[in-house]
């Protein structure tokens, strides 16, 4: 099965009514993409869509294969068991209610196709590095790492086609994140991942650039990404240059064709005066003379306001950096300056 997700013509509004994005038309195939923006962009948002949790204001998702979808990153929760996490722990109790022979029949309709879970989540929590955790054991006692692994592992069992996952690696210490890389780098299906982190956007096979003109795909990993945006931005630079170097040469001749007007119109009333033409005979030249100045002055405006179109166009085609750089010296603390004062201080190991 070919599996892909498609969107056509897709639109989000905000409740108050602002627009997050319009238009968006692309396919996601069984590659791995970066999905990359500014904050507030709408990258969460687009991959909320395209699991199918939210709505778009217009426009559609074509989905084809299972989709499994990883929220940012959040904390395991205070009560409940890892399995109550995971949304699987409903499944488990219908098998054991059918195992002791106290299923109701609609449980026994559905069962063929839960048999497979428990031996598919204990090869993901495996796989994932968390085979000790329990699925009845409660979800507070894991660690951050563990949960983010717990609830890649709740993705894994269901055999996705595609997985949507929104920054995976934050808040995780080495150890999780590698594990996060290892799936990435393993994955030969569908798969699209909002994050910040540099080193998981050079697993990918494609970057999608999530930006206020809409969303572009360049085919290659985060480096290629950023050689292709320097190539893209010299060209626009260039072009930008290009057109205001026009736009200067549109003006200055503008001026002159004014200037040279405007001595003529001089010269032609200043023959009129000695030769002593008829005052209506000298009207009809001077009318005749502004009548040819301004449609002369009407052309060189169009073109000087075509040259600025020309700047406008080249401006609003280049992509306008918001990071900014600040260089600042590092902090010193004089040497007689005490920081830190520790009295009395003990540690013990649990246990």
């Amino acid at each position: 099965m070919q599996n892909h997700l498609t969107a056509l013509d897709l639109c989000y509004d905000l409740p108050d009514g602002t627009n997050l994005f319009a238009s968006l038309n692309f396919t996601f195939g069984a590659r791995r993409t970066g999905l990359i923006g500014e904050n507030g962009i709408g990258k969460t948002t687009l991959l909320e869509i395209l699991s199918g949790r939210k709505h778009p204001s217009s426009g559609t998702v074509a989905r084809e294969g299972r989709i499994s979808y990883l929220a940012q990153a959040v904390a395991a929760p205070g009560e409940g068991s890892v399995g109550q996490a995971i949304g699987i722990s409903h499944i488990l109790e219908t098998l054991e209610r059918i195992e002791h022979g106290k299923a109701n029949p609609a449980e026994l309709v559905i069962a063929d196709g839960l048999w497979a879970i428990p031996e598919r989540l204990n090869a993901s929590f495996d796989r994932l590095g968390v085979a000790d955790v329990l699925v009845d054991q409660p979800a507070a006692t894991l660690s951050g790492g563990e949960f983010m692994r717990v609830r890649l592992a709740g993705l894994l069992i269901e055999d996705p086609d595609f997985l949507l996952l929104d920054e995976p690696t934050n808040h995780l210490d080495l150890s999780a994140r590698e594990f996060v890389y290892e799936l990435v780098t393993s994955w030969d299906k569908g798969l699209v991942v909002v994050t910040h982190d540099r080193k998981l956007l050079s697993l990918v096979d494609q970057i999608a650039q999530l930006d206020s003109k809409g969303l572009r795909i360049y085919g290659g990993n985060f480096a290629f990404y950023q050689e292709r945006r320097r190539a893209e931005q010299a060209a626009a630079e260039q072009t930008i240059a290009s057109a205001r170097t026009r736009l200067k040469k549109t003006e200055r001749a503008a001026q002159l064709a004014r200037e040279r007007q405007q001595k003529r119109n001089s010269a032609g009333h200043k023959k009129a005066l000695r030769t002593g033409i008829p005052a209506m005979a000298a009207g009809n030249m001077k009318r005749a003379a502004e009548n040819s100045a301004a449609r002369a002055a009407d052309r060189h405006q169009k073109r000087v306001e075509a040259a600025r179109r020309e700047v406008q166009t080249a401006r609003a085609a280049m992509s306008i950096e918001t990071q900014i750089a600040v260089d600042l010296e590092r902090s010193r603390v004089p040497a007689n300056r005490r920081m830190i004062e520790a009295s009395g201080l003990n540690y013990h190991y649990a246990g």
